[in-house]
């Protein structure tokens, strides 16, 4: 009995071409069976199954070695998956946190490196148009003349302030309840608040007038040391710019030409261009790694910096509208204040044709800045600040009497002032110059309101770029990461 042949089934269980030629679900199959086969059949049949278990053993030992010899090839990030799956998430977690590389596109460390050279060209860049890098002399004349801007904002403010509270006063003289019995008395609060009020408004107009000429000495000196800085900065790093464009030309055949960042004199506008150049290509090699890498991490970490730079764009439109809405308000005040310093003036004789052809024609013109300042506010604007946009846009302006508008139009020819017209222009101008005086209040009013939304745009603004700022540093982080695990 012990020297029978063996079944078929013993023959192949005890061949070793047939269980090297078995795939590993042919062989599981075999595991799982195998055992039942041994148990229908005879005792003396158990030495076969001790050497296929041995065989089935061998198998997997060959079939780790090979696996391990595949896991150490080099050159492409998904040969790579297991040490790059640490990367950018834990390789502990779930599959769905897992890297998977799509095996169409090769991760090399040539993008990688084209990857670095054009973010660091963009820090020079944006460093330079920030102007980090200006010359001693004149970022301390800068400090000097932006301290004396400061001085002087903070000047006006106060004395716009005091205006404010002596129209207050000045109105409440005129609606007191007493005038009938106190005329006389009223009437020398009046003059001695008028007074104070032309100070305080030839005051106001000499600070407005110092405060724009320091604005254009800071504006100038700002182009001037820009200029310098690009000059100097593009003197010192031209050899290093050539170095590193031969050898991204060297790296990688497809990078674009980068010959137009070692020229000289560049000015502010192809600054900012290149610099819009460079954050384009940097967003679409960050597209091209991504596209490998299939990781909700990653993709997460993509979108967030995505959405943080359009927070930041939107946050620098609106504060160039709110800029331009504060630029004409503070004109449109500062013509005022000349008007109404004019009508409360000592010298001022009240005569209806010296307030048409003064004070009037620089109220109209006030008016008309704060139109446009109203429309100059987007729809993108009045939605994600609705307690500051809206008061701005809807404003509802005083009036001046008809007949002093029909007046000052007549008046420039010729007009008999003897004529019921200028009687009765004569008549409202009393109403005339307290819709000047209303107007300055309001303008008052919505200037304070644009410097409070002007302060809320800035916060949003450096929070988003704090935000932005600190996502781009743990992308870079990774990506760094990831070019040390990658071979190319």
């Amino acid at each position: 009995m012990g020297t029978s042949a063996a079944s078929p089934i013993d023959q192949q269980r005890s061949s070793p071409a047939l269980d090297a030629a078995k795939s590993p679900a042919a062989a599981a199959v075999d595991e799982t069976v195998m055992p039942v086969v041994a148990r229908a059949q005879s005792m003396p049949r158990a030495a076969p199954l001790a050497a296929s278990s041995s065989n089935v053993t061998a198998e997997m030992r060959r079939r780790g070695a090979t696996s391990t010899h595949r896991g150490s090839l080099p050159s492409t990030f998904s040969s790579s998956s297991v040490t790059g799956s640490g990367v950018f998430g834990s390789s502990h977690g779930p599959p769905g946190n897992r890297m998977v590389p799509s095996p169409s596109i090769v991760l090399d460390r040539r993008l990688l490196q084209k990857y670095e050279e054009v973010n660091s060209e963009l820090q020079r860049l944006t460093r330079m148009s920030r102007m980090e890098q200006n010359p001693p002399e004149t970022q301390n004349m800068l400090q000097q003349v932006n301290a004396e801007l400061r001085k002087a904002r903070r000047n006006s403010s106060q004395a716009i302030q005091s205006q404010k509270e002596l129209l207050d006063k000045l109105e409440k003289q005129e609606k007191s309840s007493f005038r009938r019995f106190f005329s006389l008395n009223k009437e020398a609060k009046m003059e001695k608040i008028k007074s104070k009020l032309a100070d305080k408004l030839s005051e106001s107009v000499q600070v407005d007038e110092e405060m724009a000429r320091l604005e254009r000495k800071s504006d100038a000196l700002a182009r001037t040391s820009l200029l310098n800085a690009t000059i100097m900065d593009n003197e010192n790093n031209s050899s290093v710019l050539n170095a590193r464009m031969s050898r991204m030309t060297r790296s990688y055949s497809h990078s674009m030409s980068y010959s137009n960042l070692s020229t000289t004199n560049l000015p502010l506008s192809e600054l900012q261009e290149e610099i819009a150049g460079l954050e384009r290509e940097k967003e679409d090699i960050l597209n091209d790694l991504f596209s490998a890498i299939n990781n909700p991490d990653v993709h997460e970490l993509h979108t967030r910096i995505a959405m943080y730079s359009s927070e930041i764009k939107a946050c620098e439109s609106i504060q160039r509208q709110v800029d331009r809405c504060a630029t004409k308000y503070r004109q449109a005040l500062h013509l005022l204040s000349v008007a109404l310093a004019t009508v409360v003036s000592p010298q001022y004789t009240g005569a209806v044709r010296e307030f048409t052809q003064g004070p009037y024609p620089l109220a109209v013109e006030a008016c008309h800045l704060i139109e446009a300042a109203s429309h100059g506010i987007q729809p993108e604007s009045r939605r994600r600040y609705r307690d500051f946009a809206p008061e701005l846009v809807n404003v509802r302006m005083p009036k001046f009497p008809q007949v002093i508008a029909d007046y000052a139009r007549r008046a420039r020819t010729s007009v008999d002032p003897h004529s019921a017209l200028a009687l009765e222009a004569t008549r409202k101008l009393r109403n005339a110059e307290n819709v000047l005086m209303l107007l300055q209040r309001l303008v008052i009013e919505k200037s304070e309101l644009v410097d409070a939304w002007k302060t809320l745009v800035a916060q949003d603004h450096a929070r988003a770029e704090k935000n932005h700022d600190a996502l781009e540093r743990r992308l870079q982080e990774q990506v760094a990461v990831l070019a040390r695990s990658v071979s190319v």
